[in-house]
């Protein structure tokens, strides 16, 4: 029977005894001593890893089951939020061309910009209770995808409570900064004590480039975030205040009425928006998250170190050596079938 094996080798690096050290490291004379050291992972490794993943994170100073988060901005991509709304709801994108068009003509001293949405969100804070939280290598999907290389491991979540709560959130559109914005304040979303666990599958390639550097590529992620209950308060309702004049007549928007009409929509509103939510996730989340990793994986995995050169003579001047580890393979594969 095969027996599946996570293989890590890493590169020992030698360097010649050297008088000084030049500026850049690669162009040291170097003697390479391949697969000098491997990491080996068991099949009982990977259970243990599975089944221990939450703990070592909180040894590691990291609590996955609640933090904060200071304020902070999220500025949308617009150039794919107009590619998806072109994609999923044509008729509807070209509409709203049209309205910007309409009244940017019959109003005078108007100019509605193209929509350019920021997310704002004040002091934030999460608390979650997870029924799992693991990482598993996925040799099926490994083998589906015919990979040569590289380990295929996949991030399990299930989550059974959930809180998130924040001072204010709000949606601003800085190319009509007029309109103001729409948002809550103390909004708090949960998870309803009846709804099944949230559960998200993160599946992630790991390889080494010829370069040296590692390259994380997330697959398709699917959770069931359609399928759960989620209960929503906020204190108030943000949104413009607008008026309307006629003949020097002023009539102004009732906010009350807005906000009590707000309410009784909102439980349909939500079903939407976690559709859309599974939508975004399963077919946009991991080109953006691989995005985000593309720009900090930018350095090479190792480390460089001196050594005093063994047996050297006391009292004589002998310059250290230099040696070092890199990482040099990163292979799934059925080991010592």
């Amino acid at each position: 029977m095969s027996r599946n094996r996570i293989l890590i080798i890493l590169i020992f690096i030698s360097f010649k005894s050297i008088l000084s050290m030049p500026e850049g490291l690669d162009s040291l004379n170097k003697t390479i001593i391949n697969n000098a050291i491997l990491i080996h992972i068991t099949p009982a490794g990977e259970t243990y890893i599975k089944e221990n993943f939450k703990d070592f994170l909180e040894n590691s100073g990291f609590n996955p089951q609640e933090g904060y988060f200071p304020n902070f901005e999220f500025p949308f991509d617009i150039s794919s939020i107009e590619k998806k709304a072109s994609e999923v709801i044509p008729k509807n994108y070209a509409f709203e061309s049209k309205i910007r068009d309409f009244f940017n003509r019959w109003f005078i001293g108007l100019r509605l910009k193209q929509f350019k949405p920021l997310l704002k969100a004040g002091p934030s804070s999460f608390i979650l209770n997870f029924n799992k939280l693991s990482i598993n290598f996925d040799h099926e999907l490994y083998k589906t995808l015919k990979l040569s290389g590289g380990a295929v491991i996949g991030l399990e979540i299930e989550v059974s409570a959930l809180e998130i709560a924040t001072e204010e959130i709000s949606i601003t559109d800085t190319n009509n900064p007029f309109i103001g914005s729409i948002g809550f304040t103390k909004p708090l979303l949960s998870l309803s004590s009846s709804t099944p666990p949230l559960k998200i599958y993160i599946p992630i390639h790991i390889d080494l480039q010829d370069s040296g550097k590692i390259k994380i590529n997330v697959f398709d992620i699917s959770s069931n975030i359609s399928d759960i209950n989620l209960i929503f308060s906020y204190m108030n309702l943000i949104f413009p205040q607008l008026a309307i004049d006629v003949n020097g007549n002023k009539f102004e928007l009732n906010q009350a009425t807005v906000q009590e009409e707000f309410n009784l929509a909102l439980p349909s509103l939500l079903i939407k928006i976690q559709n859309e939510l599974e939508y975004l996730m399963n077919n946009y989340l991991s080109e953006f998250l691989n995005k985000q990793i593309a720009e900090i994986m930018e350095e090479k995995i190792g480390s460089i170190d001196y050594l005093v050169p063994p047996g050297a003579p006391k009292g004589e001047s002998i310059s250290n050596f230099i040696w070092g580890l890199s990482l040099g393979t990163i292979k799934q594969s059925d080991f010592f079938d």
